[in-house]
């Protein structure tokens, strides 16, 4: 249609003049015929202009949703092209009251602009204006049909009126525009105004305020662009219903590879604000973009989100979308007709290659800027790099357009724009997340994985920006860009992780502060939410021994014992091999489940099948955590590795022994009697050391080598239990518990072929069996099935031992039942053995045995049969003597400890004896001494008329000369040696009574003992108690010393010692004589 406004804008600018002069002449002349012709060629051009006003106001009614957005731009245009060359133009737009006006300050009207927009819709006429002769002025009424046009003329006349284009029908309107001509005829007048053209629009429906409204919020948006691009557009000047803006120009300045400009945007209320736009500029186009300035040192570019791409001066509404990192500006460009874009088709026309060329150099000049400029200093360059496959639009070349932006690309390839953690990289050096999910919060959790790789910390894309680079990346792939090899998918890392093999060999991929079983979660974590469980078919799963394996093979751990995952790896049926890695979680949906009796089961089964000396820890270990966990049943047909080492099985109650080191400690060194292969190995002690645990086992073990155990015996065994003679007319037999040795009968088999074994059962015998047994000495009442009851020995041992024929005998590998003779013949050699054979329970254990000790003991002492003939005839001697006979038997005991040591130590026992002996002799001779002494002094003391008393505590005598007349306290010493000795209650008394207490001593000597040598050898110490006091004293306190420090406690000091005084023999040999004492006591 554009056509058409052209050929009706030039006919339209040549008739102007021919009708205005025809409407101008007298109306009372006649017209001539060329005044007609005339005439009716004009009628036919506004009859056409006013057919296509009518029908293109009707396409942008019927179009507003494309036409709405253009109207501020169509009056901003023609306010451009009414700029003067000698100065900048301003512009004010004002909205209120619902009226909105727009004025500008630039060159005035001329006649043919007024009768353009009076009769065709466009003030523009002149080829180099931007517009050219469109129809721009028409979309203005989409805000409303009546327009209040004022202006000024270039002859200085001013004009106004209202442009109404509310018509019905191209007459109506023809009608109106004739009307409207008039009324702008009418209206010139002088005068002045302060602007050039005004614009006034009656906004009366909600939707035409609407567009208002969302044109002034573009024009707001866009403002800074339209300046920094339009040289002669000084300020634009907003107000609106809230506000008033300024938007003006204040600043230009070259820069190494651009063009700096500043826009001020003042506000009402005095706030200012600074847009700073850079720009290159070619020949023919220029680009623009914003940029805010964070501080000295770094910048942001802003968002031209919602700002079209391609200016001709002002925007071109319909270029929004098109991706392309800054915006092209040129007054070359051949916009559509609907001034949605320009032309870049596929045709070669002179339009379409005009406009690539241009839009190719805008290219060039992007390259340029962004080659000059530091990225360092750029926080988020990747916004110009949103480049992505055109949308269709019907005036691109879809083709060429996808090319240049490719090409774009690849020349900035080696240009630092990717901003990382660590600085700033070039694409083709970086790395980029990308899951596929489009999901802000998911991609950010595979940065976070990804980032954990050392391999790709450095230059993986900043995770603040990660998502802005997955879209880039993702919009140059429709642009044939293949970035693959930088990109860092899920599969990508499932494919590191299964190359690793095993956790060790992931770790060395990770930085040295990562947690890799925290990595391995979110990982697995972000494949279930974005839906790829499909890559868990892949060895990416960790598994308990740190390795990784496929879905398929692994299963979640329902709680299954550590130490079975022990014994099935020792088994070579490692189950960590299949079990997810505990630390791992999230796949109770993807993963099957293993439990502890699945595992248990296979375990034990594996153990029974496989009785090998090579698993005989992975045996040991099931065995004890068998236990532990009281798993009995599982314990029938177990195989444990015997002393013997071999393997038997167990059975349920048929018992075998725990290890030696379980049994009571005397049993202990007897454990080789036993048959090794009914014995635990001491392995298994050594894992389970507890007694308690083995007696659990009470079915299938024995924890030492005596048990007891209820049976029915018969008649004969019954017999052999006890000492009564059973009636051979009745039937016997009961049922009782009995003592019993395990594996008696192998025994007794080994023992009748070997001295030693025979030797080491004897001792098993005597050290452990008749100590620890209940029975064998102790007999019992049992109710026999004959009705009566019989007294019994209950150990079933005692029997067998009285019955078999254990003992060892002449014939190689024969047995004889014990008797006196030959097992004399057995032990005589063992001193240790013989020893124990004269304690009481062994000698009555040969007893029970139905030996003679005293015949067994002749048999042991007696070297040959002259021997034996002498040890007969001693003995009838000391049968002779029934009473010592009856008292050495009452302590028999202690008459074989005397026949142990005569024979032991023959010279200690007469050492010992003869000082005994002495020591014997000594204290009869004293004590003879003693009696004669005291009789001899008393007897004295009688004669000369004194009374004498004996105390026998502290003294030996009181001595009074008659009744009531005060006492003496005599104490009597006899020695043969230079000194005697007081004890301390002696010494104490003799203090406390010093003035009456007389110490008397008599030397004997070697001589005989008369009354005579006691008399003239008696002495008698009168003032003991004086000399005595401070030593009294002394002990005393030393007495409450010892009582201080002997004080119960963790650490107590035991003094039993008794104290003694010792006197001198310088003390009592000055002494009185006994004459002289008399005279004392009669002093008294």
């Amino acid at each position: 249609m554009r056509y058409i406004w052209e050929l009706l804008g030039h006919e339209c600018r040549k008739t102007t003049k021919i009708y205005t002069h025809i409407s101008n002449k007298n109306s009372s002349k006649m017209k001539s015929p060329s005044d007609k012709e005339e005439e009716a060629r004009m009628k036919a051009l506004i009859d056409n202009t006013a057919q296509a006003i009518f029908n293109y106001l009707n396409k942008v009614e019927n179009q507003r949703e494309i036409f709405e957005k253009r109207w501020i731009w169509e009056l901003l245009q023609n306010a451009l092209d009414a700029a003067p060359p000698d100065r900048k133009i301003e512009v004010e737009i004002t909205y209120k009251d619902d009226i909105l006006t727009f004025r500008h300050n630039g060159r005035p009207f001329e006649l043919e602009e007024v009768a353009h927009l009076i009769y065709h819709g466009s003030t523009k006429q002149r080829g180099e204006d931007i517009g050219k002769f469109g129809t721009g002025f028409l979309v203005t009424h989409l805000l409303s049909k009546r327009v209040n046009v004022k202006g000024v003329r270039d002859d200085g006349k001013t004009f106004g009126f209202l442009l109404n284009r509310d018509a019905t029908s191209p007459d109506d309107l023809k009608k109106l525009m004739e009307d409207t001509w008039k009324e702008y005829k009418g209206s010139l007048g002088e005068g002045s105004l302060p602007y050039s053209a005004e614009y006034e629009y009656r906004l009366e429906s909600p939707r035409a305020k609407k567009t208002v409204e969302a044109g002034i919020e573009a024009l707001i948006k866009i403002a800074p662009y339209v300046l920094a691009v339009n040289d002669t557009l000084g300020t634009i000047k907003i107000t609106n219903q809230t506000n008033r803006l300024k938007f003006e120009l204040v600043n230009e300045n070259n820069k190494t590879g651009y063009v700096k400009k500043v826009v001020k945007k003042e506000t009402d209320g005095g706030e200012t604000l600074f847009h700073e736009l850079w720009m290159v500029k070619g020949e023919e186009v220029e680009i623009v973009v914003e940029i805010k300035k964070q501080d000295d040192e770094t910048y942001q570019i802003v968002d031209l989100e919602g700002i079209p791409k391609i200016f001709l001066a002002f925007p071109l509404f319909g270029t929004q979308d098109i991706p392309f990192p800054v915006i092209v500006n040129s007054r070359k460009f051949e916009p559509t007709e609907d001034r949605d874009g320009i032309y870049l088709g596929k045709e070669e026309t002179d339009s379409i290659r005009r406009n690539k060329r241009l839009v190719e150099e805008a290219g060039k000049l992007f390259i340029k800027l962004i080659s000059n400029l530091d990225a360092n200093k750029l926080e988020n360059a990747y916004i110009w790099l949103r480049l992505k496959a055109p949308p269709d639009k019907e005036w691109l070349d879809p083709d060429w357009y996808k090319r240049l932006l490719k090409e774009l690309i690849e020349r900035i390839r080696d240009i630092k724009v990717v901003r990382t953690e660590s600085g700033y990289i070039p694409y083709t050096e970086a790395y980029f997340p990308d899951d596929g999910s489009g999901e802000k919060e998911k991609l950010e959790r595979l940065w976070e994985v990804c980032y954990r790789f050392s391999a790709y910390r450095d230059k993986i894309v900043a995770k603040d920006i990660v998502f802005e680079w997955a879209r880039i990346i993702e919009g140059w792939k429709s642009l044939g860009l293949d970035l693959s090899d930088r990109q860092l998918t899920p599969e990508k890392i499932a494919a590191e992780i299964e190359r690793s093999g095993n956790r060790e060999n992931f770790k060395t991929k990770l930085a040295t502060d990562v947690d890799d079983l925290g990595t391995l979660n979110d990982f697995y974590g972000l494949l279930r939410d974005i839906g790829k469980k499909g890559l868990f078919d892949q060895d990416i799963l960790l598994n308990q021994n740190g390795k990784f394996k496929n879905k398929w093979v692994l299963y979640i751990d329902e709680g299954i014992d550590e130490t079975l995952k022990d014994i099935s790896s020792k088994l070579g049926k490692d189950v960590r091999d299949e079990l997810l890695h505990l630390s791992i979680a999230g796949f109770q949906n993807v993963l099957r489940s293993k439990r502890q009796e699945d595992v248990l089961k296979n375990i034990i089964s594996e153990v029974k099948l496989r009785p090998e000396k090579q698993l005989i820890e992975a045996n040991i270990e099931l065995f004890k955590w068998l236990l532990e966990h009281d798993k009995l049943e599982d314990f029938d047909g177990y195989p444990i590795l015997s002393c013997e080492e071999k393997f038997i099985h167990l059975r349920k109650g048929k018992r075998i022994l725990a290890p030696k080191d379980i049994w009571d400690e005397k049993a202990r060194k007897y454990a080789e009697i036993f048959p090794q292969d009914s014995v635990f190995s001491s392995r298994y002690f050594e894992k389970i050391p507890q007694k308690d645990k083995w007696e659990k086992l009470k079915d299938f073990v024995l924890t030492n080598p005596l048990y007891n155990e209820t049976e029915k015996i018969n008649g004969d065994n019954l017999a052999l239990l006890s000492d009564e003679t059973l009636a051979e007319d009745k039937e016997h037999g009961a049922h009782i518990e009995l003592s019993k040795i395990p594996f008696l009968d192998k025994i007794i088999d080994d023992t009748r072929k070997s001295k030693e074994k025979a030797r080491k059962f004897l001792g098993f015998l005597f050290d452990y069996v008749i100590e620890k047994d209940n029975y064998w000495n102790r007999p019992s009442e049992v109710d026999c099935i004959c009705g009566s009851k019989h007294k019994i020995y209950a150990s079933s041992w005692l029997g067998t031992l009285k019955d078999e024929a254990w003992v060892p005998s002449l014939r190689k590998g024969k047995g004889e039942k014990p008797n006196a003779q030959i097992l004399a013949s057995l032990v005589k050699t063992d001193k240790e053995l013989l020893e124990k054979c004269r304690q009481d329970k062994p000698s009555t254990l040969l007893s029970r045995l139905n030996i003679s000790v005293s015949e067994f003991m002749m048999n042991v002492a007696a070297e040959n049969e002259e021997t034996r003939a002498k040890l007969d005839t001693a003995m009838s001697l000391l049968l002779k003597n029934p009473s010592l006979l009856l008292k050495l038997a009452e302590n028999f005991s202690l008459l074989t400890k005397i026949a142990s040591l005569v024979e032991k130590e023959p010279e200690l026992f007469i050492e010992e004896v003869d000082k005994r002996i002495q020591n014997a002799e000594e204290i009869e001779r004293n004590k003879r001494v003693g009696t004669s002494v005291e009789k001899t002094i008393r007897d004295e003391l009688e004669r000369e008329g004194f009374e004498v008393e004996r105390t026998g505590i502290g003294s030996d005598f009181i001595i009074r000369i008659r009744k009531g007349a005060k006492e003496c306290f005599l104490e009597i010493k006899s020695t043969s040696q230079n000194f005697v000795k007081m004890t301390l209650t002696q010494a104490k008394e003799a203090r406390d009574k010093s003035d009456r207490y007389v110490l008397c001593v008599v030397r004997l000597n070697d001589l005989e003992i008369s009354e005579e040598t006691i008399k003239s050898g008696a002495k008698f110490v009168t003032d003991i108690g004086q000399k005595i006091r401070d030593k009294v004293d002394s002990v005393e306190n030393l007495k409450k010393e010892q009582e201080k420090i002997t004080v119960a406690g963790d650490i107590e000091i035991e003094i039993s010692e008794d104290i003694r005084f010792k006197i001198n023999k310088r003390i009592w040999e000055d002494g009185k004589t006994l004459d002289q004492f008399f005279t004392f006591l009669r002093g008294l």
